[in-house]
Formats: structure tokens, C-alpha cells, sequence
């Protein structure tokens, strides 16, 4: 069984903690990398005494993990493998730590000097390389907003500089007042919990989800912001439900379906990518279809041509005397080369 989990700042925020000394100060031994049709999957081979997983898996832009086994990657690296391997294999990871409440990981590493990787797990997500001083080595996509440009030489930018997990209780009772929607929905977009852990919240809170926040009294929203800060300091573990794998119990789901010593092992037995292996059967039925669409391409190509030249036989012979007239007028001034508009002779008769 696999399941696709999107993690969101929170359920980042509990991976680091799980993963962060089992990390640090680990040498890099081998980087690769992959594509697939939805996202990037980086696999960074770590060693450090008395650990068992030793694969750092990102699968881009949706999730990460530690793990045992490493995916499978192709037999030609990719340039984003050769280009890290050549900066960073051999290095020592000296910290990984969450920026702020964004999706983005931020790795310091000790090789030939010191660089800083980057993972964004912001759709569509991103790679990016800087040196000590912020300026962005490599990237693995190029990409550029409004007010901010991923690319070679540019100073890297984080998308913001917001930190929830630091919010103070006046700054959260004024966001929140200054929200006219249901309580959910300005929980979930002013917190950016989305709306799973924006529900439990409340649920815990004991609060209508369909009220709005100028319809609760202080006390209440007190409440709503003491269960969002019991939260991020819970002890995290791995809860599968029908709705999905979440690192604390979810109180207003059912029975959990399968429990995780944590939600870094949850991820790794329920998200790890397969790779299909094609036989040498289906890589020979791949290769007569593109040829079989390069043909069927020319053959429309051909058509097309056909097509063009009777109508261009249409027109000589629709036009035929007054061609005749100008071959002869051409003919006896002298001229060895005639050539002869017909959609223009068409518009003239």
C-alpha cells in the first residue's frame, strides 16, 4: 500500500524534531536524484555511527523521511545529481531546521566550504544551492514571482518571514478579529494549518467551526489559541486513518487504522515511491508506438502537402490561359525563369 501525503508546516515541523540528531553532523556519502510526472524525488545517503535509516528521501513537493532503503534512480544522473555530488558528496550536514512556519528545509553543510541547501515543498517545489553568504549556487528549476526570482547569482529569498510556532496570544486575538468568514476558515488561512488541523482545533476547543470569529467572546478564542500551542508541543507518533496519516491523534476521526512509533516511520512504510522496472517486452512496445506516431505524424505532414498541391493544380488550370499569355509574353523578352503568383492571378481575373 502507498498513499500520497502532502506535509503541511506543522507536520514539517514534527519531522525535523523526529530526524534532527539522527542528521546532524552525518556525512553526505551519495546524492541523487529523479524526476517523475509530479514532482522531484532527492535521495541524500548519510553515515553516522549507530543509526539504521540512512537514506534522507524528499519527494518534491510533498514529503520526506528517513529511511532504510534508498528509491530506485536512473542509470544517467540527472544534472541536478552530478552538480550536487560535485559540491556537497562528502560533506557533513551541521544543521536541518525548518524556516520559520514555511515549507522550506534548510540544511548547513561542511564540505570543500560551507554551503546551504534548500528544499521548498511550495508547489511546485525546488532545489536550491547557495553558498554561506545567501547567493544561489544552483538551482534545480529556475523560477521567478513578483517579488522574488530563484536563478544563478541571485540572493536566495525565503517566500516569507512569518513564524507561527513563536505567535503571541494579542497578535493571534487581533488576526483573528480582523477575519469576517467562519472561525475554521480564518484559523486555517490566518495560521496556514489548513483545514484538517484547523477543524481538530476547534473540535478540541470545543468550539462551532461555523461561527465567526467576532461572534466568540475572548475567552473563547483564548481557548482556540491554547489548543493550537498544545499542538505543536504534542508528542508526535504516526496515526493512519480512513482520512489519512497525521502525527498526533485526531480526535474527531474514528478509530485509527494503524498506529507508528512515529510519524517519520508512518511515512516511510506508507509513502515510500516505487519505480516501475519496464521488461524488455514493454521497452519494445514504448518504442514501435513513437514510431508508429512519427509516422502517423508524417502521414498527416504528407496529406497536408497532397492537399496543397491540387489545390495548387486547381488553380493552373482554372487560370490556364492567362498563364499560357504571360509564359509567352515572358518567353519572347528573353527571360529564362517565370514565376507566376496564383493566388494574386486568381484575385486579378
Amino acid at each position: 500500500m502507498a498513499i500520497e501525503k502532502k506535509l503541511s508546516w506543522i507536520e514539517i515541523m514534527v519531522l525535523i524534531n523526529e530526524i534532527k540528531d539522527r542528521v546532524e553532523n552525518a556525512r553526505i556519502n551519495k546524492i541523487s536524484a529523479r524526476t517523475d510526472e509530479k514532482r522531484i524525488i532527492l535521495n541524500i545517503k548519510v553515515h553516522k555511527p549507530q543509526i539504521d535509516r540512512k537514506n534522507l528521501c524528499f519527494l518534491i513537493p510533498d514529503c520526506f523521511f528517513l529511511n532504510k532503503k534508498s528509491p530506485e534512480m536512473p542509470t544517467n544522473p540527472l544534472r541536478t545529481t552530478m552538480r550536487l555530488r560535485k559540491l556537497i558528496d562528502g560533506g557533513f550536514i551541521r544543521e536541518i531546521e525548518q524556516c520559520g512556519s514555511e515549507r522550506v528545509i534548510k540544511m548547513e553543510i561542511d564540505a570543500k566550504e560551507r554551503y546551504v541547501l534548500f528544499i521548498e515543498f511550495i508547489p511546485p517545489g525546488n532545489i536550491i544551492l547557495t553558498n554561506k553568504d545567501g547567493e544561489i549556487l544552483f538551482a534545480h528549476s529556475n523560477q521567478e514571482w513578483k517579488d522574488r526570482k530563484i536563478s544563478k547569482g541571485e540572493r536566495y529569498e525565503l517566500p516569507s518571514d512569518d513564524d507561527f510556532r513563536n505567535i503571541k496570544m494579542d497578535e493571534f486575538l487581533n488576526d483573528m478579529k480582523k477575519h469576517d468568514s467562519e472561525v475554521v476558515i480564518a484559523l486555517a488561512k490566518g495560521l496556514r494549518v489548513g483545514g484538517e488541523y484547523a477543524e481538530e482545533i476547534l473540535y478540541r476547543a470545543g468550539i462551532n467551526k461555523e461561527l465567526k470569529p467576532t461572534e466568540l467572546n475572548e475567552s473563547a478564542l483564548i481557548k482556540i489559541f491554547e489548543e493550537f500551542k498544545k499542538m505543536l508541543t504534542e508528542d508526535s507518533a504516526g496515526y493512519y486513518y480512513e482520512e489519512g496519516l497525521f502525527p498526533f491523534t485526531m480526535k474527531k476521526f474514528g478509530n485509527v487504522l494503524k498506529r507508528y512509533d512515529s510519524f517519520n516511520e508512518a511515512l516511510d512504510d506508507l509513502c515510500f515511491p516505487s519505480f516501475e522496472k519496464k521488461s524488455k517486452e514493454e521497452r519494445e512496445v514504448e518504442k514501435l508506438k513513437k514510431i508508429i506516431e512519427e509516422q502517423e505524424k508524417r502521414i498527416k505532414e504528407l496529406d497536408e502537402e497532397r492537399e496543397n498541391l491540387i489545390d495548387k493544380g486547381n488553380k493552373i488550370y482554372e487560370n490556364y490561359s492567362e498563364i499560357l499569355e504571360i509564359m509567352k509574353k515572358e518567353k519572347s523578352s528573353g527571360k529564362r525563369r517565370i514565376k507566376i503568383d496564383l493566388d494574386e492571378l486568381k484575385k486579378s481575373s
